[in-house]
């Protein structure tokens, strides 16, 4: 039996206070592995949340975007983590239209697969976006190396 489809409610926003939790743990409050998908452009300087995938927005939107969403759906099963953190500088626009991208690609899996272990990973999937990106997460836990990446504190001192 094919997983129900993926609207516009099933994408919900995380605190970056519950990410930090779930990085410092190793997994969600769940238990299961999670994902962090950091999807600035030219912005993708000066650190970045750590064990993050980055992946261009521009790629869930250009005409390579089913090769992008293929391989990112294969990454997680093969990493069995079903639930994916998206994000860019604010989480307002570029974060949130990939996660709903990816969302519309699952809908089209669930559709198109006869893949029973493919549909139930897919049925499991839980996507979030960073309540105010990379931008918020700096300032939070910019300078904590558990928690960020190549972090260059003299970039983010005027702000985002």
């Amino acid at each position: 039996m094919a997983p129900n489809m993926f609207t516009v409610a099933d994408i919900k926003y995380i605190l970056d206070s519950t990410l930090k939790s779930w990085i410092l743990q190793g997994h969600t409050s769940l238990g299961t592995p999670f994902q962090v998908i950091d999807v600035r452009d030219s912005d993708y300087v000066g650190g970045h949340i750590i064990n993050s995938l980055h992946i261009e927005s521009n790629k869930f939107k250009n005409e390579k975007s089913a090769e992008t969403l293929s391989n990112l759906l294969k990454k997680l099963r093969e990493n069995g983590q079903e639930t994916v953190v998206f994000h860019c500088m604010l989480s307002q626009q570029r974060g949130p239209s990939s996660a709903m991208r990816f969302s519309r690609y699952l809908n089209e899996r669930i559709n198109a697969s006869n893949d029973e272990d493919e549909l139930a990973f897919i049925e499991n999937i839980k996507i979030y976006v960073l309540r105010g990106g990379f931008g918020r997460w700096q300032q939070e836990y910019g300078e904590d190396p558990q928690l960020t990446e190549n972090y260059a504190k003299d970039v983010w001192k005027y702000g985002y």
